[in-house]
């Protein structure tokens, strides 16, 4: 049912891609910076395409707890990412460009390569396709976007400084230095992320209850503050005064109401469709 509601946003999401670079020039980034982000952005819509696919079947590895495969796929995936990286960039010469060919075509082989392992090597867990995913699609749908919701407050803090960080003097040499020390960041912080992804799956229920509000005590504690700092001190402030008043409008009671009842809808759901099946065979 995911692969579907992937696509049509990935259809949605490609004119951002497209145009990046009038969109980071309107953002005030330098000509240069958006020029070659806007060249790179379109170069890897392939891969923006293969997450309609590689996230649901991600997904579902993790439920069935077949992370060793997962990570069997990713080492395969790397080694294989970084002899391409040498041979576009340092033997073909072609920079950027081999960056992004070698990122398209090592996604879709880590996409390939998960489909492939749940059809094979997981009969009992895959059943094979039904029209049940596109029963009641729309419900399923609002129910993700509660979830993207959620998960872009949590990345879209880096991608934000990122954006500021092109607006200092020396974008250039500022961007790229900010781009290097996230990447030993992401490195360092790997681990976590691993063990937060697998408590999320494990703990989806308690956050469906509790959760929002969680993400309400981090955005009074943290965000809140950060907000006001850069709206009145860095004359930032119609764009984070309207991430304020958003967010401030929004009635957090109603919405965890709201992702209960879906969550035990889909649960019922699915309870009735191991039934049936089970009658079946």
């Amino acid at each position: 049912m995911d692969c579907p509601i992937e696509l049509i946003t990935c259809i949605i999401l490609s004119p951002v891609y497209i145009f990046a670079a009038p969109i980071l020039e309107i953002l005030g980034q330098e000509s240069d910076i958006a020029d070659l982000a806007g060249k790179y952005s379109v170069k890897i819509i392939p891969q923006l395409f293969s997450s309609a696919i590689f996230l649901p079947t991600q997904r579902f590895l993790q439920a069935q707890s077949k992370v060793s495969a997962m990570a069997l796929i990713a080492f395969v995936a790397l080694i294989i990412r970084t002899g391409l990286l040498h041979l576009f960039i340092n033997v073909f010469g072609w920079g950027t460009t081999g960056t992004a060919v070698a990122y398209d075509i090592t996604h879709w082989g880590i996409t390939v390569g998960q489909v492939v392992y749940i059809m094979v090597w997981c009969k009992e867990e895959w059943t094979g396709f039904s029209w049940l995913a596109f029963k009641d699609i729309w419900a399923f749908a609002n129910l993700s976007l509660a979830s993207c919701m959620m998960f872009c407050l949590d990345s879209w803090y880096t991608m934000t400084i990122n954006i500021l960080a092109g607006l200092l003097e020396n974008a250039v040499i500022a961007v790229g230095s900010f781009s290097i020390c996230m990447n030993f960041q992401n490195w360092e912080i790997m681990l976590l992320v691993g063990l937060n992804a697998a408590i999320r799956c494990c703990c989806w229920k308690w956050m469906a209850s509790d959760g929002c509000l969680y993400k309400l005590c981090s955005l009074l504690s943290i965000w809140l503050p950060l907000a006001i700092f850069l709206g009145f001190k860095a004359n930032l402030g119609a764009l984070i005064l309207f991430l304020l008043i958003v967010t401030s409008r929004t009635n957090w009671d109603r919405e965890v109401e709201q992702t209960t009842k879906r969550i035990n809808k889909w649960g019922s759901q699915e309870t009735k469709t191991d039934e049936i099946t089970n009658k079946g065979s």
